[in-house]
């Protein structure tokens, strides 16, 4: 029963109420990139933002970024993929 909307704009991210009044925003660098819910019922309350090469788990009530990963490729080096969003699977709600 989180009802929350999410609005990334270049590199702020909105967290407004399901009515949209304001709760917090959140900076981010670079811009975003792509959003996405956890569909993990013990876990909805975390939203999974691409901002540049990093993805980051954000909290969404207390709006604390709880961790993040940096993309690379199999070489282990950095920019050379960007993502362009991200998405949750429907049957396991697993993050891609």
């Amino acid at each position: 029963n989180n009802k929350k909307i999410l609005l990334g704009i270049c590199n702020k991210l909105f967290i407004f109420n399901e009515y949209g009044d304001p709760l917090k925003t959140i900076q981010l660098t670079p811009s975003i990139r792509g959003i996405a819910i956890s569909k993990r019922s013990q876990s909805n309350n975390l939203a999974y933002v691409s901002h540049g090469d990093i993805v980051s788990m954000i909290d969404i009530d207390t709006g604390k970024t709880l961790d993040c990963v940096k993309e690379t490729d199999s070489s282990g080096e950095s920019g050379t993929f960007l993502p362009l969003g991200i998405d949750t699977d429907n049957i396991d709600g697993n993050v891609y």
